[in-house]
């Protein structure tokens, strides 16, 4: 678990146990949720600094212009939401990993994956928080 992310709830680390548990091949499970946004449309700054590059060249995508192309046609990644690793300590000391080769996944919503590094951050995570206990599901 991480600190940072404190709107992870208790029933989420039992399932990432749980699918660690039941896979015994496997070396470690990360929760994951959908990229807020994808690497296609993302740019880098040229080497001379002057000029956008598309951050994924042609060869990657496949695409000539991603950035010009409706999201819904690539697909679908996702990015680890930061909140916790379940590894087997077999994974730390033998691959000197924290996620090992064969690494399962769960998901987990957004609204339960925000991870504090900034203050935008910690007033969505705030707000959020807030929200659980006005329903009641004091999960946090």
């Amino acid at each position: 678990m991480r600190a940072t992310a404190p709107l992870c709830p208790p029933a989420r680390i039992d399932e990432g146990v749980r699918l660690l548990l039941d896979t015994p091949e496997a070396d470690a499970a990360r929760p994951i949720t959908e990229a807020p946004k994808h690497p296609y449309k993302m740019w880098k700054i040229s080497a001379d600094g002057k000029w956008l590059e598309p951050f994924l060249t042609e060869e990657f995508t496949g695409l000539s212009e991603p950035h010009n192309s409706p999201r819904q046609l690539f697909p679908k990644i996702y990015v680890h939401t930061g909140s916790m690793d379940v590894m087997r300590p077999r994974t730390i000391r033998e691959l000197r990993s924290t996620s090992g080769k064969k690494l399962l996944h769960f998901y987990m919503p957004p609204e339960e994956s925000v991870n504090i590094d900034t203050d935008v951050d910690f007033k969505l995570a705030e707000t959020l928080l807030r929200q659980r206990f006005d329903k009641g599901e004091n999960k946090a």
